[in-house]
């Protein structure tokens, strides 16, 4: 099983803002696999998809970015996905417009939903998708 998660802050005032890309790229990815409905648990939104082979847990924390890893870990826990098959994808504001990057581990740089993830997880060590 792997853990896709996409970062983000809830609530209408961030809705269409950067921090929200996270979101934004979850939803697309799981409307197109055909997920299941989207549920409350752990203090996020979850859903599934099972792509032939994998199963891949759907997570939208809906605490603010900061406190993402109280729901990720728990989630990592229940389900017992090692931290090198988690997936995280987050605004990264160093990069230029319309620009991805694929990371393995390294630091949060700043960046509080990656610093509460790397503490709730107990290390760096998932991958990241940077936008």
């Amino acid at each position: 099983m792997w853990l896709l998660v996409g970062l983000g802050n809830p609530g209408a005032a961030y809705q269409k803002t950067r921090h929200n890309v996270g979101f934004v790229v979850v939803d697309a990815w799981a409307a197109r696999h055909r997920a299941e409905s989207w549920r409350t648990r752990f203090g996020g939104l979850i859903s599934r998809v099972t792509i032939p082979g994998t199963e891949v847990l759907v997570v939208k924390p809906q605490g603010y970015m900061n406190v993402s890893g109280r729901v990720v870990g728990p989630a990592a826990g229940f389900y017992k996905v090692p931290i090198d098959r988690i997936l995280v994808i987050h605004d990264e504001a160093d990069l230029p417009l319309g620009t991805l990057r694929l990371k393995a581990g390294g630091g949060h740089g700043g960046h509080n939903g990656l610093r509460s993830l790397t503490a709730d997880l107990g290390g760096a060590g998932f991958l990241r998708v940077r936008i």
